[in-house]
């Protein structure tokens, strides 16, 4: 995610776009988003330390040496208060400089009375960057959910112990009244399980995140209501029917990246200096007049605008919030989740979860109308994540990682314990 783009001989590009391209590449190829050599990066790890450099070393299979991760057939379960059908595909990106490149994607569905409630879910798409980004996106796969179960239970055991008086009824979390876990409750547990996943990371031997990171998106079903979290730039949408039947699409995060003028100011304050790689060279005006329209329109320039310290050329990153990417951090590049709560309504009828390597090309609109043509989410997933590596391929000689949840929403079950014991 985030990677300039490759060069291409396609003739859809005139001679001007293209001399932009081979110079990003040139910048780009063989190193992380940053625009920072992976040698240098590797060079920073510490110095006899086998764990941390091992890291670095490409196509272990826990690290995505598969193509592809797919289920047999589609799933099917209750997730809140709806009735759900569901599945995913992840799909190793093509990278003709480097075929053994894993992929950095990674993804994690907990959807078995999780923290102890029924019909609690939380699922989630990781997309690591960087020269050690999919040990990021393993790591953060193998240890948010479970950090989350931690601060929910926390935060349950407190404020049930509030409603009680000061005592729980029950040692046991899963008899606790469900329903005083509140959205807002639910999204404190969010953000410390984000926080602490990333002071984790930074703290492992066995990954260096000096240079690397990764995204994360979750959307969490609870009771009448889904939450989602977001780091970084990969994305949730909504898929809802208007009062004319139409299928429409609907943003349930907002990419955090120097598009957005929020953002931008906030890295500003920190200390960050924003430009495009052609600002940088002299090669393009200094100006701000980037749009944050991402999702409905495509951009096909190939050179957003980047994240720089100001005494240096480094690090050069496209997102303005990861797990990880430590080198960052000073500029405000931070893990601190944006949140955003949504009732779930009959209208509601598919949620997709993915990875950038799905939108990059694709407006949000088509991807739910692809989904809407389709009986089975896994059919779905298959046909967006080969739309979406087809339309890489029409523009570049590379593609990106490309994963992607699709959750289909069936009917609301209307009883009284809609996700849990509601005593």
């Amino acid at each position: 995610m985030g990677c300039t783009h490759s060069s291409t001989d396609n003739d859809e590009f005139d001679s001007g776009r293209s001399e932009r391209f081979n110079r990003a590449t040139k910048r780009a190829r063989g190193r992380s988003v940053y625009g920072t050599d992976i040698s240098q990066a590797a060079a920073r790890a510490t110095v006899g330390d086998a764990e941390s450099l091992a890291a670095f070393h490409h196509g272990t299979k826990k690290c995505g040496k598969v193509d592809k991760q797919a289920p047999m057939v589609s799933m099917e379960g209750r997730f809140g208060n709806v009735n759900v059908r569901y599945a995913y595909v992840s799909k190793r990106g093509k990278y003709p400089d480097d075929p053994r490149k894993p992929n950095q994607d990674s993804f994690s569905i907990s959807d078995k009375k999780f923290c102890g409630i029924d019909n609690h879910a939380l699922l989630s798409v990781f997309d690591g960057h960087g020269p050690d980004g999919h040990s990021c996106a393993w790591f953060v796969k193998e240890n948010l959910h479970n950090l989350f179960e931690k601060y929910y239970k926390q935060v349950h055991a407190k404020t049930t112990k509030t409603s009680f008086h000061g005592s729980l009824p029950s040692g046991k979390p899963e008899e606790w009244p469900v329903t005083l876990m509140t959205p807002e409750l639910y999204q404190d547990a969010g953000i410390m399980a984000h926080i602490s996943c990333n002071e984790e990371l930074r703290a492992s031997k066995k990954v260096n995140d000096l240079l690397s990171g990764t995204t994360s998106i979750s959307v969490g079903f609870h009771q009448d209501f889904m939450v989602t979290m977001n780091v970084g730039d990969s994305r949730a949408i909504l898929g809802y029917l208007d009062d004319n039947g139409n299928m429409i699409s609907k943003h349930l995060s907002h990419d955090q990246t120097p598009y957005r003028k929020d953002e931008r100011e906030r890295v500003k304050e920190c200390g960050a200096m924003i430009r495009s790689l052609d600002q940088l060279d002299g090669l393009e005006p200094l100006h701000e007049n980037w749009s944050d329209n991402l999702g409905n329109v495509i951009d096909e320039d190939g050179d957003p605008p980047r994240l720089w310290h100001r005494d240096g050329e480094y690090p050069g990153c496209a997102f303005t919030r990861s797990i990880g990417d430590s080198l960052a951090e000073s500029i405000g590049v931070f893990a601190e989740p944006e949140l955003n709560v949504k009732k779930i309504a009959d209208k509601d009828k598919i949620v997709v979860i993915a990875s950038d390597g799905v939108f990059e090309f694709i407006p949000s609109q088509a991807i739910i109308e692809m989904c809407a043509k389709f009986d089975n989410p896994l059919d779905a997933c298959e046909h967006v994540v080969s739309t979406a590596y087809t339309e890489w391929l029409k523009r570049e000689t590379r593609t990106d990682d490309i994963t992607m949840i699709c959750v289909f929403l069936d009917e609301i079950v209307t009883d009284d314990a809609s996700n849990g014991d509601t005593k």
